[in-house]
């Protein structure tokens, strides 16, 4: 069996982005970040199918990223040295790895995959 997908709350999104989550169906919900950036970013994750997704263009000639990342096992909302990033832990039989989405002060963006 795989391990439990753990995410904070809805309302720690509300405090930390000032955003609240568009809930999609009954345990995956969006968070659509472009009026808090300027940017056109959306956030997504899904509670019973373990996954989450990123789409974001990072500017209007920019080229589209576009990741979805399944196996997730932690998201968590990280406050620290005036930075707030959103940081998801992931593992699949084979894989392990993480990816991290700041949000403020500005929008940036890492992952790293390894293979177990």
């Amino acid at each position: 069996m795989s391990p439990e997908f753990t995410t904070p709350p809805p309302q720690a999104f509300v405090d930390a982005f000032g955003v609240e989550p568009t809930a999609e169906g009954e345990h995956g919900y969006t968070l659509y970040l472009s009026e808090i950036t300027g940017q056109d970013i959306t956030f997504s994750y899904n509670a019973m199918m373990q996954s989450v997704a990123l789409f974001w263009t990072p500017s209007a000639e920019g080229i589209p990223i576009r990741i979805h990342r399944e196996g997730a096992t932690l998201l968590r909302i990280l406050e620290e040295f005036q930075k707030t990033k959103i940081v998801v832990e992931f593992r699949t039989e084979d894989t392990i790895g993480h990816m991290t989405l700041q949000v403020f002060p500005s929008l940036e963006f890492h992952e790293e995959t390894l293979i177990t």
